[in-house]
């Protein structure tokens, strides 16, 4: 179907379904893609008459094993976005009027960078489509318009009530707009402002860090705004997210490795604990289950890794190392103790444990692995 659709071949078109093939199979694109992509009114037209979907989409890039090419193709795409990314507005009023789902980040992210008229008119299917907005669409928009510095692109989709707590995907996590202006736009000097802007229509509560699970990251890492903020150790930033109804005193639990203290003293960042402090942080809180510390803990983590920076073999200091490890290090080293002066006595090698866990044993919860 894709060839035939890639050929312009009604006729072939017509006989394959006669035969029971699916219009919508997609090898490296559906055949709607084809015919959008290489702008074939004709084909286009008879493959939605037959029942093909303005919304399928291929599963993956891939050539097909015969290595047949379809020049101009871009794997995977969408009909709506390949009708866009021609800067094609009457195939787009086709697409739209025979069903194009409009909620799609793709065809937004396309519009935004080619066709600013194409842009209005989807921006105004999607308000009247979903009157409140969809739960979880909008992140990778919002970013978009975060990254361009584009305040009145950012109200309007806004206005278009795009889902400020939506996670977006990115190269090794998911993220949310909130969490893209906190800790990784780069325009310090006005980032503040566009933070605000979002914490003024999202939750700042909510999770806005997600980080893939892999074969060395076996359970997830997620972050909170405000652990987000503190690891900016920007006081300003901190101070607005808490202001928004941020709880200071969150637990570490469920893939939240930190409480915002702990975080703070992790980072020895002594202005946050102090702003965290005032807010009513909770000195004694528990840690994580799984990789977690006492804020005692994470104040003596960074400590050590100040002063022994520069002193410490780099096979020691803060990581983990089993009982016949250790016993090699030592012997390979002597006594393996002469580093360790004016050091607390306590910091020594606790089996599996890490040699910072000897400086409060009852600081950890179990193996950060």
């Amino acid at each position: 179907m894709e060839a035939a659709a890639s050929w312009g071949h009604i006729p072939i078109i017509r006989d394959l379904i006669l035969m029971g093939a699916d219009v919508d199979d997609a090898g490296s694109s559906t055949a709607l893609s084809v015919a959008v992509t290489s702008r074939d009114y004709d084909v286009m037209l008879e493959l939605l008459r037959s029942g093909a979907s303005p919304n399928a989409q291929a599963d993956s890039a891939r050539d097909w094993c015969l290595g047949l090419q379809y020049p101009g193709v871009a794997f995977g795409k969408q009909p709506l976005t390949a009708a866009i990314d021609n800067d094609d507005g009457d195939m787009f009023e086709l697409l739209i009027s025979a069903g194009a789902d409009v909620a799609n980040e793709d065809a937004f992210l396309s519009a935004i960078r080619k066709n600013l008229a194409i842009f209005e008119n989807l921006l105004h299917a999607f308000s009247v489509k979903y009157l409140s907005g969809k739960a979880g669409f909008g992140g990778t928009l919002l970013i978009e318009a975060l990254k361009r510095g584009d305040s009145a692109l950012l109200n309007r989709l806004f206005a278009a009530k795009f889902d400020v707590n939506s996670l977006s995907k990115r190269e090794n996590c998911f993220l949310s707009p909130l969490g893209f202006a906190i800790g990784y736009w780069k325009q310090a000097d006005q980032s503040t402002d566009m933070v605000q802007k979002l914490i003024d229509h999202g939750d700042a509560g909510s999770i806005v860090f997600k980080r893939y699970l892999t074969a060395l990251a076996k359970s997830n890492l997620l972050k909170t705004a405000l652990l987000v903020a503190v690891d900016t150790r920007r006081v300003d930033v901190v101070s607005r997210v808490l202001e928004a109804g941020a709880d200071v005193n969150r637990k570490a639990r469920t893939g939240v490795k930190r409480t915002p203290l702990q975080r703070a003293c992790e980072l020895g960042s002594f202005n946050i604990v102090q702003l965290l402090l005032e807010k009513g942080a909770d000195v004694n809180q528990e840690p994580a289950d799984r990789g977690g510390g006492t804020n005692r803990f994470a104040a003596g983590s960074h400590q050590w890794e100040r002063q022994n920076r520069s002193t410490a073999p780099q096979s020691w200091g803060p990581m983990l190392c089993s009982p016949s490890q250790s016993r090699r290090q030592n012997s390979a080293r002597g006594s393996g103790r002469e580093w360790l002066s004016g050091v607390d006595k306590n910091l020594v090698e606790c089996g599996w444990r890490t040699i910072l866990a000897g400086a409060d044993p009852e600081g950890q919860r179990s193996c950060p692995w």
